[in-house]
């Protein structure tokens, strides 16, 4: 009975096509993970504005959504009462499964501060938008009815695989934001 065996050829063929498919997935792979985190990120930052809306009607008191651009964290806290200055909620974007940034609006908005007033009503308009790699989202929230919507994910710029880092500019739906150290 004779064996038959794969030849040295064969094998350096297989090993070559399994390289090919893993340098054109691996880059897929890190966009996909990276779209994960900047979805995650704008939908937790979505539910705590949305937090803050109902703190502020249970409380009947004016609640306030803090940005914290350098250390990546929106924290919920009371601005007015026996509560005012207290931490509700704490989000920490900056670590897993988050790794996140926050960039902060330049467009006359109050940067990065929602705040809701006794009916849970946002005082202004508000954006706070979040980014990963070259990928962000924008929450946004509506004056008057306190509605907290997500964008699609983008990308930065169009494109180009650039990472971004401190003092960076750039122009999201016409707003412009910063890339704050």
């Amino acid at each position: 009975m004779k064996h038959r065996a794969f030849s040295l050829i064969e094998l350096v063929i297989v090993v070559a096509l399994i390289g090919i498919i893993a340098a054109i997935a691996a880059p897929r792979y890190g966009q996909a993970a990276t779209r994960y985190r900047v979805k995650l990120a704008a939908g937790r930052v979505a539910e705590e504005l949305r937090f803050a809306s109902e703190q502020a009607r249970a409380l009947e008191s004016r609640v306030v959504a803090n940005v914290d651009t350098v250390a990546e964290q929106l924290s919920v806290s009371p601005a007015d009462g026996a509560r005012a200055g207290e931490v509700l909620s704490r989000l920490d974007l900056s670590r897993a499964p988050y790794e996140a940034n926050i960039l902060t609006s330049l467009r006359g908005v109050t940067p990065g501060s929602p705040a809701f007033d006794a009916r849970g009503l946002a005082d202004a308009d508000a954006e706070v938008a979040i980014m990963a790699g070259t990928l962000y989202a924008v929450v946004r929230v509506q004056q008057g009815s306190g509605v907290v919507a997500v964008s699609e994910i983008s990308i930065w710029g169009g494109g180009g695989g650039a990472k971004f880092e401190a003092g960076d500019v750039g122009v999201i739906d016409g707003a412009v934001f910063e890339v704050v150290p």
